[in-house]
């Protein structure tokens, strides 16, 4: 169960600062356009760097745990969090699966939907760019949060 854990809280931290960095250079990036031409400016900040570190710190992470923690837990680096010490956790992994698959279809329409509405409403070009990036980011963390729940629930249940 530590390497569900282990990875499914690594994705989310990254993907929590993925959705920030991407956000912020959204929201101070100009784009102009006119008749005669069309400009776009693009900043990254420091956010982007962050990212970068955690990316590489949850690489160096990974090979650590799969070198000392993750030995007699059955952590195999190439298969993350569908890595099976046996096949009851083979088992629970694929139900897990499901059960996200589910999760996430759902909150897909939610948000399919949800950013359809917001764009009627939303009147400044910044919030409309930035509405489908949080739609997006929501679902990828509540899809990393699902499959943990669900792999924990289904192994203390299997």
């Amino acid at each position: 169960m530590k390497k569900v854990v282990f990875e499914q809280l690594g994705n989310i931290v990254l993907t929590v600062i993925l959705l920030i960095a991407s956000c912020q250079t959204v929201a101070i990036s100009k784009v102009s356009s006119s008749y005669e031409s069309f400009s776009s400016e693009m900043n990254f900040n420091y956010t982007w760097f962050l990212f970068i570190v955690g990316i590489i710190l949850f690489s160096l992470g990974r090979s650590f745990y799969a070198k000392k923690v993750g030995i007699e837990d059955g952590y195999n680096k190439k298969a993350g969090e569908f890595s099976a010490h046996d096949e009851r956790e083979i088992l629970v992994g694929a139900e897990a699966a499901k059960v996200t698959y589910r999760v996430l279809v759902y909150f897909l329409a939610i948000a399919f939907v949800g950013s359809m509405f917001a764009s009627m409403f939303i009147t400044s070009s910044t919030t409309l760019r930035i509405v489908p990036l949080i739609a997006i980011g929501s679902c990828l963390i509540i899809t990393f949060l699902t499959y943990l729940v669900a792999w924990i629930i289904l192994d203390n249940k299997i």
